[in-house]
């Protein structure tokens, strides 16, 4: 065996002959030669280079993304910028408007709080429910039911009732994004209703958030007037504060100088304000008007002297309305455009709910509807025609927006409606066919 070893090994094992020398000889080296451990230095995360793994097994759920080195890869690690005051607006002012509202609504919303009995017998302990209305909601709810795209043009207040009262508007389709807010509260009203159409109400209005409506913020949203298709406003909304009515004149002229439509309804409310003072506004809005809807006599009589449906519509156009709905009791409603015959009016029979829970707000629904219908193309005889059906649905709900119809259920009343024969007299409100009188908040 030791003639195949190898030399080097016949050499190690050979006995040295050179002398030894006298030197002392370095220790030999250890081939694992022990090396003090160090401390690594702190880890900091290069924003360049992906962050190291992680130990142990890893469970990827999504696709790895290969990220460039430099500046691209450090934009991707950046956190993103805090947002600043006035950013969204200037960011949404550079992309250009968005879409076309086809319907705005100015005016006022409210806390709505339903009794359960008659307020002069309410006593401690009497049940309630709370909702939310006001005519500008009530109208921009049926426009939107109608197909409109529709926003609402007001002030809530900084109570905890602003939360709830947008949610509910949002929820009726309508967009919420330019209201506006003030520190003070919302208005509300207390209201009892019977279905023969008699209501008692108790507002709290004044100071209300909704009366600081003023013309600075229809200047806010201009741009909103003049590119929108019709305005939805009221006697109501002009009565709050000599701003709100500032406000409705300034929305009025701005989008009747634009080329949109109005629909007015004057309202009147005596405990808001005086004869005078209403029927200064109307001479100022009438004109401007494209629909203006009113009662016959409740507003009649106190804005124009006449308990006559028929004479009331001829002074209304005679201030320069160009089309005038006044709804003259239960089952009947009257129109005049100065294209019916001499007398410029026809009446049209009012479609009859069997079933009549509450008619707040009907008035409000015949608006809204009527005007998204003229908006959206339909002549004037549809659109009333549908507004007089979305109201007659809507007593069927408790409260301002109980009870929004959907445009089917409109549309197929309406058409049923028409089917009857034009020149036949309405039947008279009976036990089982009741009619309810179509009236705003």
């Amino acid at each position: 065996m030791r003639r195949w070893a190898s030399s080097a090994t016949a050499r190690r094992e050979a006995p040295s002959s050179r002398p030894r020398s006298s030197r002392p000889r370095a220790p030999a080296r250890s081939a694992a030669r022990a090396v003090p451990p160090r401390t690594p230095p702190p880890f900091t995360p290069d924003p360049f280079l992906p962050l190291p793994p992680r130990a142990g097994p890893r469970l990827r759920l999504r696709p790895r993304l290969h990220l460039r080195s430099g500046p691209a890869a450090a934009r991707a690690h950046r956190p993103a910028p805090r947002a600043r005051p006035g950013h969204a607006r200037r960011r949404q002012a550079a992309r250009g408007p968005g879409p076309t509202r086809h319907i705005l609504v100015l005016g006022e919303v409210l806390v709505e709080i339903h009794a359960g009995t008659a307020l002069r017998d309410a006593a401690d302990g009497t049940p309630a429910r709370i909702s939310y209305s006001g005519d500008a909601l009530n109208a921009a709810a049926a426009a939107v039911a109608a197909g409109a795209r529709t926003a609402l043009l007001a002030v809530v207040g900084g109570d905890e009732l602003s939360a709830p009262l947008l949610a509910r508007a949002t929820e009726l389709g309508v967009d919420v994004s330019h209201v506006r807010r003030s520190p003070r509260p919302n208005g509300a009203y207390l209201i009892s209703a019977d279905t023969e159409g008699d209501r008692d109400f108790v507002y709290w209005r004044t100071g209300s958030a909704g009366s600081t409506l003023s013309a600075e913020h229809v200047e806010s949203w201009r741009d909103l007037l003049t590119g929108c298709k019709a305005l939805i406003t009221s006697g109501i909304t002009g009565a709050l504060s000599p701003s709100s009515r500032d406000a409705v004149l300034a929305a009025a002229q701005t989008v009747h100088e634009s080329g949109g439509h109005l629909s007015y309804d004057p309202n009147f409310r005596s405990r808001l304000t005086g004869r005078g003072e209403a029927r200064e506004l109307l001479a100022r809005v009438a004109p401007l008007a494209g629909l203006l809807k009113t009662s016959c006599p409740a507003d009649a009589l106190a804005l124009v002297g006449t308990d006559d449906p028929a004479e009331a519509a001829a002074r209304y156009r005679a201030l320069g309305a160009r089309s005038v709905v006044v709804t003259a009791g239960a089952d009947r409603l009257l129109l005049a455009d100065g294209t019916a015959g001499d007398a410029g009016a026809v009446y049209l029979p009012v479609p009859v709910n069997p079933d009549p829970v509450d008619a707040t707000g009907a008035g409000d629904c015949f608006t809204g509807t009527a005007t998204a219908r003229l908006a959206l193309g339909d002549s004037l005889a549809e659109a009333v025609a549908y507004g007089m059906a979305a109201a007659s649905l809507s007593v069927s709900g408790r409260g301002g927006t109980g009870h929004v119809p959907a445009f089917a259920a409109t549309a197929t009343l309406a058409a049923a409606h028409r089917a009857r024969p034009q020149n036949r007299p309405s039947a008279a409100p009976g036990p089982d066919r009741q009619a309810m009188p179509l009236r705003g908040v």
